[in-house]
């Protein structure tokens, strides 16, 4: 199965062979839903899902089942030994994240990877503010990318 590949430890030469997942704190999930991207931090301390939605969407409640789905099929085929830490989803809090409104119809993509870099480095949000943040976001990105060396294809 596909979902193996990504929740089996060491295989993508990040996490060491034998280290627990999930005893991360935090998970950072990105959903592409009727070709919009959002992101929900999942929080398992505080029993809270942070929504982010560039389009200020509110909570998308048919998104947020598949949040659901997604993270107990990850805990039913990689650690089926384990109780799933959030037992029922009742006792969660669900917060949206409101940040600035999306300027156009296909940033939603790098909204979502400011997101994701932001709480990678410890902070709940964004610091970016407005569409030239988000262009010059974009810019860096690519740099980043143009600036990676080829890599060797293994067949």
């Amino acid at each position: 199965m596909a979902i193996d590949h990504w929740v089996t430890p060491g295989v993508d030469g990040i996490h060491a062979p034998g280290e627990d997942h999930f005893s991360y704190p935090r998970w950072v999930l990105p959903i592409l839903h009727n070709e919009h991207w959002t992101v929900t931090r999942i929080d398992w301390i505080d029993q809270r899902l942070l929504v982010f939605d560039s389009l200020h969407r509110g909570v998308n409640t048919d998104c947020l089942r598949l949040v659901q789905a997604i993270v107990e099929s990850i805990f039913r085929f990689s650690a089926p030994q384990k109780p799933f830490p959030g037992a029922t989803w009742k006792n969660w809090s669900v917060t949206p994240m409101f940040v600035p409104y999306q300027a156009n119809s296909y940033d939603c993509g790098c909204w979502v990877m400011a997101q994701i870099f932001a709480n990678l480095r410890g902070y709940d949000c964004t610091g970016l503010t407005t569409q030239t943040d988000i262009d010059r976001w974009r810019r860096y990105i690519y740099d980043l990318f143009v600036s990676l060396p080829e890599a060797d294809i293994v067949n």
